[in-house]
């Protein structure tokens, strides 16, 4: 990491050791609990086609040095979430499916790119929110539907652990579309070995897959080191661990695969900056903005003309997931279309869970009358 960058993150370094957030552990059974939180529950799986939703879980939105788990209610972090990482990077997967995104108790940007006993005790805490969030989400409006799993940042980090804790059985495995870790560096040996029941997207029709890419512009080697300076994993003690000089996942949303070929832009679909945007029909969607390619384990993109879709030069802004999405409508479109693929497949070969019984009717009881009083011979 370069001097100026690391300089910046010890400016940010929490002034005491680890001890627990002020704000206590989210209720997820209320709405205020999550960022975004469908109004109505959608059908179960019992209707046709089968129902899909979107487990979103956001990336580091705060650089605060208050603790080493930043408060839910922490006006900075509130706002970077709302007004960038959700338009973004949720934005796509609003278009065709619920979307729950629970806010939690994420590790301070210091913490995230320095591991020691401190930061380790923050990532458990910021897990057991999301595990928290999940399971309730479960067992509250999830009904049988099938899931598209979403990580940006250090959410990846947390939704590779779900995906070991929560995905184990067939049940729960059929029904995972997908699982998208943007902008969150995940080694190839996770899911390349025989013991994983889960591969990586090599085809745009397979599902259960893991997607995974860093985008970096080219002789980027500043944001190539912040990258891999925050490359970690859960080991079998499930604590944090560096992935080291592993070769990361790099999958191409322009194409849906892993391919190594230069991509075009003509097969560009879209970026958008959605940023401060309060509608996202508003967002402007910039096609044929750039090439992408994969190159040992990152997506490096060109250079755009629109100005909209350009990183300032700044320490933070290169820690951060970008404030736009280069690969939106290209995004957008790959979900859907294993959406598409899983709510068929479902269809045909799921289970179907049984309908909830119809409320119960109450009876009046009605009144006992002796046959002597109905006959007159009493």
């Amino acid at each position: 990491m370069s001097g100026a960058n690391a300089r910046f993150l010890k400016s940010i370094e929490p002034i005491s050791s680890f001890t627990l957030p002020k704000s206590e552990r989210p209720d997820y059974l209320a709405p205020r609990s999550w960022a975004l939180y469908p109004e109505t529950k959608p059908d179960g799986a019992w209707e046709t086609p089968w129902g899909v939703d979107v487990f979103f879980i956001h990336g580091t939105t705060s650089a605060s040095s208050d603790g080493w788990n930043t408060n839910i209610d922490n006006v900075d972090s509130k706002l970077r979430l709302q007004s960038e990482m959700l338009p973004n990077f949720a934005g796509p997967f609003q278009k065709f499916a619920p979307v729950y995104a629970p806010l939690y108790r994420q590790v301070t940007l210091h913490g995230e790119y320095n591991i020691n006993e401190n930061s380790q005790k923050a990532f458990k805490l910021a897990f057991d929110d999301i595990d928290s969030a999940f399971q309730v989400y479960m067992e509250t409006r999830n009904q049988g539907r099938a899931v598209i799993l979403v990580g940006v940042g250090q959410g990846g980090l947390y939704a590779r652990r779900l995906l070991k804790k929560q995905f184990q059985t067939d049940q729960m495995q059929n029904r995972l579309v997908a699982t998208y870790l943007i902008e969150s560096p995940t080694s190839e040996k996770l899911y390349s070995n025989k013991n994983s029941p889960f591969e990586i997207c090599s085809t745009d029709e397979q599902t259960g897959c893991i997607a995974s890419w860093n985008t970096i512009n080219e002789n980027d080697v500043a944001r190539t080191k912040n990258i891999l300076s925050r490359a970690v994993y859960w080991d079998e003690a499930n604590n944090i661990a560096p992935t080291g000089d592993a070769k990361l996942i790099c999958f191409n949303p322009s194409m849906g695969n892993t391919t190594t070929e230069l991509i075009g832009e003509k097969l560009h679909r879209g970026s958008v900056n959605a940023s401060e945007l309060l509608q996202l029909d508003e967002a402007e969607i910039v096609e044929n903005a750039i090439s992408s390619q994969c190159v040992n384990g990152f997506l490096v993109v060109s250079h755009t003309k629109n100005q909209s879709l350009n990183t300032p030069p700044n320490s933070l802004a290169r820690m951060l997931a970008p404030p736009y999405n280069l690969f939106y409508s290209d995004l957008a479109h790959d979900a859907a279309k294993r959406a598409r693929i899983t709510s068929a497949w479902l269809d045909k070969y799921g289970a179907k869970p049984a309908p909830p019984l119809p409320p119960i009717e109450r009876i009046e009881i009605a009144p006992i009358n002796k046959i002597e009083k109905i006959l007159g011979t009493e």
